[in-house]
């Protein structure tokens, strides 16, 4: 198993907030390509199959940029296998956006800003109609200055 040296301090924090990132950003795209997201268990059954072992608990710290950076770079590149992108994509030091996923961009920030006003409309209850209306203004004027 390839191994790679643990940053340390922010460089540390930098490179798992990467991380989570880059993860987030390819589970969003196959939810927009597919239709559907892939669940945990589906991730693991493929990585299992291909001799890779991901516990929950890392595959959760992996996606919210908290925990341990992982080390093992094989698994890293099988998971970047899994969604199709360039091996080299998840380890720690890559900075290109595969093409694949660029041309997706916009389709993802739609779905999230789709996502968070779901979210805003079931915890606020009943919002009026021109709450939900600003909210959309404003996730429609970020996601137009930001990228996902």
């Amino acid at each position: 198993m390839e191994q790679r040296r643990q940053p340390r301090g922010e460089a540390r924090a930098i490179a798992l907030r990467e991380l989570a990132q880059k993860l987030n950003l390819l589970m969003d795209t196959i939810a927009t390509e597919q239709g559907k997201e892939y669940t945990y268990a589906d991730i693991r059954a493929v990585l299992e199959s291909r001799g890779h072992k991901l516990s929950r608990t890392s595959w959760h710290f992996m996606l919210m940029g908290t925990g341990r950076l992982p080390s093992n770079t094989a698994l890293l590149r099988a998971i970047a296998e899994l969604f199709g992108v360039d091996r080299e994509y998840l380890v720690p030091g890559s900075t290109e956006v595969p093409e694949r996923i660029t041309a997706q961009l916009e389709a993802v920030k739609k779905l999230r800003a789709a996502k968070v006003k779901q979210f805003a409309t079931r915890t606020l209850g009943d919002m009026s109609p021109e709450a939900v209306a600003a909210i959309g203004r404003i996730l429609d004027e970020d996601s137009a200055t930001n990228r996902p």
